[in-house]
């Protein structure tokens, strides 16, 4: 069988640029959160909570759309599929985890059900709801 190189696929491109941007929005949203410091105002928390979210929102999405891929031949989904996968942090760290389940990964680090990353977590999808609850 001939299969291309996935990385030279236009679709594979863009995940991979994807992929580099989360990293670095997840990487400004912890330096903001070791800088914050709450008698200096909640900008820095603001900065830190917003980069969290959108960063952890992405990476999810990313290995769902992986997921989707490993079960579909390679084939990416579509804007429909990606779209349904919504923007709940929680719920999405869920899918993540059942995927790392299915395809049998084991994580050597704290595992999204330990109490400091659900703290962590419903923190950021409560952040992550008030944003959405003041853009309407």
């Amino acid at each position: 069988m001939n299969r291309p190189d996935p990385f030279t696929l236009p679709e594979w491109k863009a995940l991979h640029r994807e992929a580099s941007l989360v990293s670095q929005i997840i990487g400004s949203g912890a330096t903001a959160l070791g800088r914050a410091s709450y008698g200096s105002g909640f900008g820095e928390y603001y900065t830190a909570f917003f980069g969290l979210s959108i960063g952890i929102e992405r990476l999810a999405k990313l290995i769902l759309v992986a997921d989707f891929a490993m079960d579909n031949g390679g084939t990416l989904p579509g804007q429909s599929v990606v779209r349904k996968y919504g923007h709940r942090i929680k719920s999405l760290v869920n899918d993540v985890d059942r995927i790392a389940n299915k395809q049998n990964i084991s994580v050597p680090y704290l595992a999204p059900n330990d109490p400091i990353c659900t703290a962590a977590i419903n923190c950021l999808d409560a952040f992550s709801d008030a944003s959405r609850a003041f853009a309407r």
